[in-house]
């Protein structure tokens, strides 16, 4: 039976990634059958797709992929594999490792081993929220059950995946999750300069806006403030301007997504 390092170095030559992902003995070797075999090991040695992009498919530039797993062994088969597809990885051993680096900014997810010594997966994922730490999370788990995979889910968790894990199926996994990360970074990213405009009005221009949003006319603006329908115009130019609109429908969307709400029903930005 070849040992491990020959059949990695097998596996590359073939145009396979094969990854160790392996706890025990058993792990470090593979099936009499060879490199297209199965193996019966508490995890499994994961082949992944020839010709297939690394990142699947997804920017890997600037994202990074936190493990935070208890078992020494399975962080590094599982780091090993994430490098090889093209991300940053780091590793933590312990829910409180990971604590003590926060904060953490950026494009990236967490790959969270439910059961750990001291704080759990789903203990820590909690935390987090609690914190407002909106980094998707991938769970990883040897003893699944119905109400951690709930729980894990109605926190908000991309997947829950079983061991042994699929390499092709966690990296497409990690893929979403990343792709899911840029897309919250860049929208926290555009609410910051949207914010930051609405900033800039003033206190008679930014009530004039509330008005504008609420579907006022000039006339009735005028006389709700108790000034001239002419300021109004002016106030209201210069309330377009700043923000970078140039219909009231844009304006309006653009106040929803902030969460500024419509005069009358008050405001919560």
């Amino acid at each position: 039976m070849r040992n491990l390092a020959s059949v990695l170095m097998l596996g590359c030559a073939a145009g396979f990634g094969l990854w160790d992902l392996g706890r025990t003995a058993a792990a470090t070797q593979t099936c009499a059958a060879g490199l297209g075999a199965a193996c019966n090991a508490p995890w499994r040695l994961a082949y992944l797709q020839p010709g297939r992009k690394r990142g699947w498919g997804v920017d890997t530039a600037g994202a990074t992929v936190f493990i935070i797993d208890d078992d020494a062994e399975v962080r590094g088969g599982l780091g090993r594999l994430l490098r090889s597809d093209g991300w940053s990885v780091v590793e933590f051993g312990a829910a409180q490792d990971f604590l003590d680096r926060l904060p953490v900014r950026g494009v990236g997810c967490i790959l969270l081993d439910v059961m750990m010594p001291g704080m759990s997966g789903p203990e820590l994922h909690e935390r987090l929220a609690r914190l407002g730490l909106q980094m998707p999370v991938v769970y990883l788990t040897g003893q699944g059950s119905v109400p951690v995979s709930v729980r894990a889910m109605k926190l908000g968790a991309v997947d829950f995946l079983e061991k042994p894990i699929d390499a092709d199926r966690l990296l497409s996994t990690i893929a979403l999750a990343i792709a899911r990360s840029r897309e919250e970074n860049e929208r926290h990213h555009r609410h910051a300069g949207l914010r930051q405009r609405v900033d800039s009005l003033s206190a008679r221009e930014r009530e004039v806006m509330n008005h504008v949003i609420a579907g006022r006319l000039n006339k009735q603006i005028a006389a709700d403030l108790g000034i001239a329908e002419k300021t109004v115009k002016v106030h209201r130019g210069r309330v377009m301007a700043k923000v970078g609109v140039r219909r009231v429908a844009e304006l309006v969307h653009l106040c929803d997504e902030l969460g500024i709400v419509q005069a009358g029903h008050g405001s919560t930005a």
